[in-house]
């Protein structure tokens, strides 16, 4: 199962955007509103309350959302309430697309960092709705890269260990994007393809030199 190492990533994720955000990565103290808290959501809910976050949640499942209250205590919001919840981090965990023209101007955390995946419904007009209102966010695809790392762990034959270990490397990807964004004016969405586009011409530099 994927879904605590994709967890343990968005919860690097999300200390890495509250030292860009506060001066500091530690989550003790801070509240945390997670949408969907099915498999990845649940994982991070653990993480978070491990380290002393307060925690909020919003889910379609009773079930679900009664097991996350049970074992980590927290808050329950309505769906409709969600957006405008006063809090330090939202965490979309759940479908993708959330994040668009009617639910950002709700928005009145600071930082959005979350497992979904596509949570921008049109990612240029919507990541540029997200800068304008001076909201850091951490795109889906790096924050949420643990499952990759899962998968790729699995293939190698490397053990879960290592893969946690690869996870955790996702809080210093998440500031380098967040930082990059800030120095050139841009979103983080656009910083984070040009540092993957650095990389890929790191490795192909390397397999020019090394072939």
């Amino acid at each position: 199962d994927p879904s605590p190492i994709t967890a343990w990533g968005v919860f690097q994720g999300i200390r890495a955007c509250l030292e860009v955000v506060y001066g500091s990565p530690d989550v003790s103290g801070r509240t945390v509103a997670i949408q969907g808290v099915g498999n990845v959501g649940y994982h991070l809910a653990r993480y978070l309350h491990a380290d002393g976050a307060k925690l909020q949640y919003t889910d379609i499942s009773e079930r679900k959302l009664r097991r996350v209250t049970e074992e980590f205590g927290g808050t329950v919001i309505e769906d409709e309430d969600f957006y405008s919840t006063e809090c330090d981090v939202i965490a979309p965990c759940a479908v993708g697309g959330t994040l668009n023209q009617h639910t950002i101007p709700k928005i009145r955390a600071p930082i959005i960092a979350g497992g979904a995946n596509n949570q921008l419904e049109r990612e240029e007009i919507d990541g540029k709705l997200l800068e304008e209102a001076g909201i850091t966010y951490a795109p889906d695809y790096v924050i949420n890269a643990g499952g990759l790392i899962h998968v790729y762990a699995e293939l190698r034959g490397f053990p879960n260990e290592k893969a946690m270990s690869d996870a955790g490397l996702i809080f210093d990807t998440v500031k380098r994007v967040i930082n990059k964004a800030k120095s050139l004016g841009i979103t983080t969405t656009e910083a984070s393809n040009q540092v993957a586009e650095e990389r890929m011409e790191q490795v192909a530099r390397l397999k020019r030199l090394y072939l």
